[in-house]
């Protein structure tokens, strides 16, 4: 399930996974995704919820699963103000640029961030002399890059990324204690079973070596770094600290 609209990142990246998933013939039963969009992943979050222990119903999710639970944000409180959260103030890229901000010294609240609907949006508005700089996918500045039009500063990644942008230093190179990644996790409901939990380990553990799956990952510019649900947990818990601490100095932590 793509807690987005259809043809959004993770619903990209949903269907990647099933078509790879497939065609490898890694699992045993037709796979479809669906999609549950609204909130940044909280309405597909609430649907995940009414399904506990069911071993075949999984969410495609990233960083605003944790930082909607640190400010508060859930169906059930925002009711139709759901949708556009994904790209309000607290997402990913505002905790990538906080670190960064508050790296140099500077006071977080003094920070003046411009929300945009879109990476697309941001980078127009970005080309066209309105905001000064951007943060998003390298995927998203690829294109830009190529052509000239833009300069990449630095990437929040723990270590410099591949071709195209392997000449681009990290935030720490440049003294400054920012990482933030974008990751992808497959989320499934409360209550499954570890015999489950550990088929599926074993799966999504053999398409991660699938020379198909690192190709794909390649051309989106997206590191292969596989993690099992246990190392998955505990990255997710470190994250969560790190968003919450940030997240309370820029006054959004509920």
């Amino acid at each position: 399930m793509a807690p987005t609209s259809p043809g959004a990142g993770l619903d990209n990246f949903a269907r990647l996974i099933e078509r790879v998933l497939t065609a490898n013939k890694l699992i045993e039963v037709p796979a479809t995704v669906v999609n549950k969009p609204g909130g940044g992943g909280a309405v597909g979050a609430a649907y995940l919820a009414q399904h506990p222990g069911d071993g075949h119903l999984f969410m495609l999710t990233n960083p605003p699963l944790l930082t909607n639970h640190i400010m508060g944000r859930n169906p059930i409180e925002l009711g139709a103000d759901l949708v556009g959260i994904a790209s309000a103030a607290g997402n990913h890229n505002h905790i990538a640029v906080a670190q960064v901000v508050k790296g140099t010294g500077a006071t977080l609240k003094n920070m003046k961030v411009v929300v945009f609907s879109g990476s697309g949006e941001a980078m127009t508005a970005m080309l066209g002399g309105h905001i000064d700089v951007i943060n998003t996918s390298p995927s998203a500045l690829f294109p830009h890059f190529k052509a000239g039009r833009i300069r990449i500063l630095a990437v929040t990644a723990e270590q410099r990324l591949g071709d195209p942008f392997s000449a681009i230093p990290t935030w720490k190179e440049l003294g400054i204690n920012a990482v933030t990644t974008g990751w992808r996790a497959v989320a499934g409901p409360k209550g499954m079973s570890e015999g489950q939990v550990r088929y599926w380990d074993e799966v999504f553990a053999r398409m991660a070596q699938l020379p198909e799956w690192k190709q794909h990952l390649e051309q989106r510019q997206i590191e292969n770094a596989y993690m099992n649900a246990r190392d998955t947990r505990k990255l997710m818990d470190a994250e969560y600290a790190k968003f919450k601490n940030l997240l309370t100095e820029l006054g959004l932590a509920k």
